[in-house]
């Protein structure tokens, strides 16, 4: 599949502004497909040829010896 994302960089730091940086956008619907969540890492990457994206999540999910979810057991309070 492909992915269409926009390359953009701001720059009104010349016209009194704040700006000077880059950004990526119309990540969202890629970011929610791939179930991204706060931690995970987004790698954009050149092979010479053409542009791959790819994940890597901070925490792998805890699967059994035959590849069932595995949930935690207890119950905790959360303070709000």
């Amino acid at each position: 599949s492909s992915w269409e994302f926009v390359f953009i960089y701001y720059n009104n730091k010349l016209f009194d502004g704040t700006r000077n940086e880059y950004r990526l956008t119309r990540m969202t619907k890629y970011i929610r497909l791939a179930g991204l969540v706060v931690g995970d890492e987004i790698i954009l990457s050149y092979d010479g040829n053409r542009y791959q994206i790819s994940h890597r999540r901070q925490r792998q999910a805890a699967l059994n010896e035959s590849g069932v979810l595995k949930l935690g057991s207890g119950w905790r309070v959360v303070q709000i």
